[in-house]
């Protein structure tokens, strides 16, 4: 069974093959960490077409059926995601004209397609959200 789906791309762009191959790099990093993945690419449905404001990728933690396994899994991946995020925001800054980089948006779901965590890179800084109900807290419970 697979532990983590990363999705990546949308149905109004087509996946560039430097952005496919940093996706595949991201996949490996968190592999490492002895877990699963898998890469789903979205394809785009013609005649759609457009240009995202941010890079974005979708990770599912879609193996993992204990809240104590989650919370370390979702540990594990979102170190990785956030530190590959940040390596690639920091080459598109290297790449782009001043305040023009593209933002870096990594959000996480559990198996049920839950928003665990949404973590975003821009030229503003760093921004994290993360779900009132999280690993090993039931649905609907507040963490104040």
């Amino acid at each position: 069974m697979t532990d983590v789906v990363i999705q990546v791309g949308a149905m109004y762009y087509n996946l560039s093959p430097d952005r496919r191959k940093a996706v595949e790099q991201l996949a490996d990093e968190i592999s490492e960490r002895q877990l699963s993945v898998r890469i789903d690419v979205l394809q785009r449905v013609e005649p759609r077409y457009g240009l995202p404001w941010a890079e974005t990728i979708a990770i599912y933690l879609a193996g993992v059926v204990t809240s104590k396994l989650i919370g370390n899994v979702l540990d594990d991946v979102y170190a990785a995601a956030k530190e590959w995020a940040t390596r690639q925001f920091r080459k598109s800054e290297q790449k782009s004209v001043p305040g023009r980089a593209r933002s870096q948006i990594v959000t996480i779901y559990d198996a049920e397609k839950n928003l665990l965590i949404r973590w975003e890179i821009s030229e503003h800084g760093e921004r994290e959200e993360r779900s009132a109900t999280g690993p090993g807290r039931p649905s609907g419970t507040n963490t104040d």
